[in-house]
């Protein structure tokens, strides 16, 4: 089994939130690592409003960032040199064309983890289902897993995402089939 959270992108959470905190931001960090699983991502992935990106960007050079060379969310932490992708608040998740959901305002959907503010598990998992990204859906697998997930979960979630849930939720019961049988 994969560790929960690498050390690196344990520390380039960490650092992310005492930044982010110490320039006033409000912000969530999208971490399955909150809810007790791994991810296969090799990068953090953080939410802000617009002024929240304006402000970071302004200030990424001085707190330890350098912007990605023609993208205009991309960042990569100079300490850990792990990837940090922007999220920004309205924004519609994924490869799909826009659908219903939207990136959320951080200060309406955060929990506390660990001493940083991460997007609560049916937000993540909304999300997760909405961007459609393979790795995305494996979080989703992993997710139902961790918390032990079931059918009643599906109706914590917004209906365009609903049926994509049930999908993983099956795909996380053939794995537990396949891993019964070896």
């Amino acid at each position: 089994m994969l560790p929960l959270c690498s050390d690196r992108r344990r520390k380039t959470m960490r650092q992310l939130a005492r930044r982010l905190e110490r320039l006033g931001l409000v912000y969530a960090i999208l971490s399955p690592e909150a809810f007790g699983t791994h991810t296969l991502e090799d990068r953090v992935e953080v939410l802000l409003t617009g002024e929240g990106l304006n402000r970071f960007r302004e200030e990424s050079e001085a707190i330890g960032y350098r912007q990605v060379s023609g993208h205009s969310r991309s960042f990569v932490d100079r300490i850990t040199n792990l990837a940090v992708e922007v999220r920004m608040t309205s924004h519609h998740p994924g490869i799909r064309s826009p659908g219903p959901i939207k990136f959320p305002n951080p200060a309406d959907t955060r929990e506390e983890w660990g001493q940083m503010q991460v997007v609560p598990l049916a937000t993540l998992i909304e999300l997760k289902l909405a961007a459609h990204w393979y790795y995305d859906l494996g979080d989703v697998v992993s997710l139902i897993q961790a918390r032990e997930l079931d059918e009643s979960f599906a109706e914590q979630l917004h209906p365009a995402v609903r049926v994509d849930y049930l999908k993983c939720l099956d795909e996380k019961r053939r794995d537990d089939e396949f891993d019964a049988l070896n």
